[in-house]
């Protein structure tokens, strides 16, 4: 599976990689868990889970499109606040 943080129209595309088709796409434009504003990154975790950053914010969705978390932008500690338009991300095992 490849997973596509599709700007333009504000959702994730999963690809498939054996023949390269769209298998489905989650999300769709908004500020609700689950929708997004321009995802920037997305990274998939070793347990499968599709970790996404947008404007604001960073959500960990299933492939099923099911919100597992957001991580509130407005509580990071140590830092207050995120910062706009999260354009990156690793992930930690």
């Amino acid at each position: 599976m490849v997973v596509v943080a599709d700007q333009g129209n504000h959702r994730l595309s999963l690809w498939r990689l054996g023949d390269g088709t769209v298998w489905k796409h989650l999300g769709s434009q908004g500020t609700e868990p689950g929708q997004f504003n321009y995802p920037l990154a997305v990274a998939v975790t070793g347990a499968g889970a599709l970790v996404v950053t947008d404007e604001h914010r960073v959500q960990v969705l299933t492939v099923d499109g099911a919100v597992l978390c957001v991580l509130d932008p407005t509580a990071v500690v140590g830092v207050g606040r995120l910062g706009d338009f999260l354009y990156g991300m690793a992930l930690y095992p």
